[in-house]
């Protein structure tokens, strides 16, 4: 495949750069990384700088590209779903906080931390992985309800967030 500038482009995503910096790489190559590690578009036309016009251009017109497009796109999509799965079963360490002040241990002068799992992201990891198990009432039941959607929305009982005000 031929890049606007005339040079031959690889035809699938390139390895990061382990191999060779960032810089050193050409604007295709860097726009492919730097999509395989973002999955923003915008963020890797940015740090190539190719335009957004030449890369729609370059999918439409050269099948490898599209490709190699798709494959950058699905390996962001892998590490996303790498990091809800750490996150759901090995969690995250966060400080204490008591009146807006990180918790210190008086012994060791260190910051008190809690490890806290996150089950949200195991719940939709666990429907994805076998669906027809852990399916939501609603959708094992096979209703397409909008009414009751929209009255669970609006009887969401998340806290406010601090700094808000309701609605007058």
């Amino acid at each position: 495949m031929v890049s606007p500038s005339g040079r031959t482009v690889r035809r699938k995503t390139p390895e990061p750069a382990a191999v060779r910096p960032a810089e050193q790489l050409d604007p295709i190559d860097r726009f492919l990384v730097t999509l395989a590690r973002t999955g923003n578009p915008s963020v890797a036309c940015h740090a190539s700088t190719m335009t957004r016009r030449q890369i729609n251009s370059m999918r439409q017109k050269d099948a490898a590209f599209e490709v190699a497009f798709q494959d950058a796109l699905d390996e962001a999509a892998d590490r996303l779903e790498a990091e809800a799965w750490r996150r759901a079963l090995e969690g995250v360490e966060q400080p204490v906080v008591k009146s807006g002040k990180a918790v210190v241990d008086p012994a060791t002068g260190e910051t008190i931390t809690v490890r806290r799992y996150s089950d949200v992201l195991l719940m939709l990891l666990l429907r994805g992985s076998k669906p027809g198990k852990f399916a939501s009432r609603q959708a094992a039941a096979g209703r397409d309800d909008r009414v009751q959607v929209i009255k669970e929305i609006a009887t969401d009982d998340d806290p406010p967030r601090r700094g808000t005000r309701p609605e007058q």
